[in-house]
């Protein structure tokens, strides 16, 4: 699995090509200065019923509106430390392996609080190793190899 760092500002998040987009709030919702196509999808989401801002919970979303990306999740962590991104991009990437993307981008959308920091990148880089992880050396019967580069 490939990993690499690329910055971004929140408000460009929706021209990101990747095949997938997973962000990650904290149940304060959504900052101020989110790119407005996401923004927008979340809301949709929420005014749905397909989103709570509680921890844990997530919404995959296919072919949103006015973004770059096929598809959008948003997952709702605990908080923005390190343990709860790990929980939940784990909880994302498992909503993704199965399908057809082949590259994801995460980003953090907390309000308040530290940007992203080393042991976040961390964090999330270590969920989703563990998430499409698969052993199949000597497990034949094992399910193919998730698409997920």
């Amino acid at each position: 699995m490939d990993f690499k760092t690329q910055i971004a500002p929140a408000s460009a998040w929706g021209k990101l090509s990747v095949d997938a987009l997973v962000v990650v709030a904290t149940p304060a919702g959504l900052p101020k200065g989110l790119d407005k196509s996401v923004a927008a999808a979340v809301d949709a989401a929420v005014a749905q019923g397909e989103l709570e801002w509680k921890a844990g919970k997530a919404v995959l979303l296919i072919a949103p509106a006015k973004l770059a990306a096929g598809r959008l999740v948003v997952v709702v962590a605990a908080d923005a430390s390190a343990k709860a991104l790990h929980k939940a991009v784990g909880a994302s990437v498992g909503m993704l392996k199965s399908g057809g993307s082949r590259s994801l981008a995460v980003g953090l959308a907390v309000a308040s609080g530290p940007a992203w920091a080393p042991s976040l990148a961390e964090a999330a880089v270590l969920a989703v190793s563990e998430a499409v992880y698969i052993y199949r050396h000597t497990k034949p019967s094992a399910p193919p190899a998730s698409t997920l580069a």
